[in-house]
């Protein structure tokens, strides 16, 4: 099966057809932000199953695990949303965050674990794959992001990376002179730092060169 050609199609009809009236759509960025695409990169509409399809054959193309984890979550959410349980949820979600900020981050943190685990111990998902066939899948997809340069191994990701693992950094134990000596000190990697201060976490924020002299 040519899986490229059958990609290259719907995206094709997504650029040069008009979007229907009542249908639904999503927004599918054309190179996959897990394959190194840009949050401001070219975007084409598409149906929930045209979607969850390009994902799954981008997965084959490329054997970029992002896409299949993509794939699973709107599978699931297809089911849902049969049922309107997408906006029920969507709207609970928006009122237990505006009565208990605190208490509704610290679920959203949570959650991921708590759901990651579950998927762990029953065998669902990707955890259903022969460790075999997994590290192949593996294999496959560093080899695409590391040859194409995508990602983390692009050069300009490189180069903004270098500089900001040097940024003076304020955490709630007090100022770092970098990213590193952060990372270190709370025993994480540099990019849970990096989330931290990208959350909405106020005692997690990148000093300028004005705060460094305080």
């Amino acid at each position: 099966m040519n899986y490229q050609k059958i990609h290259d199609n719907i995206i094709f009809r997504a650029r040069n057809t008009p979007i229907s009236i009542g249908v639904y759509y999503e927004k599918h960025h054309i190179l996959p932000k897990c394959e190194g695409g840009l949050q401001n990169g070219e975007i084409v509409k598409l149906t929930l199953k045209e979607h969850r399809l390009i994902h799954l054959l981008r997965y084959k193309i490329t054997g970029v695990f992002g896409n299949i984890n993509a794939f699973n979550w709107m599978t699931q959410a297809e089911n849902a949303r049969r049922n309107n349980n997408i906006e029920a949820a969507k709207i609970s979600h928006k009122k237990f965050k505006e009565r208990d900020p605190e208490k509704y981050y610290a679920r959203q943190k949570n959650s991921g674990i708590i759901g990651g685990n579950k998927a762990f111990l029953t065998k669902k998902g990707f955890h259903s794959i022969p460790k075999e066939e997994m590290e192949k899948i593996r294999i496959r997809g560093r080899k695409t992001i590391v040859d194409n340069k995508l990602g983390m191994f692009s050069d300009g990701y490189r180069e903004k990376h270098k500089l900001t693992l040097h940024k003076s950094i304020m955490t709630p134990d007090g100022i770092f002179n970098s990213m590193l000596e952060a990372s270190k000190h709370f025993n994480v990697v540099p990019a849970t730092i990096t989330y931290r201060v990208n959350s909405k976490n106020k005692k997690w924020y990148y000093l300028t060169k004005e705060d460094d002299k305080i």
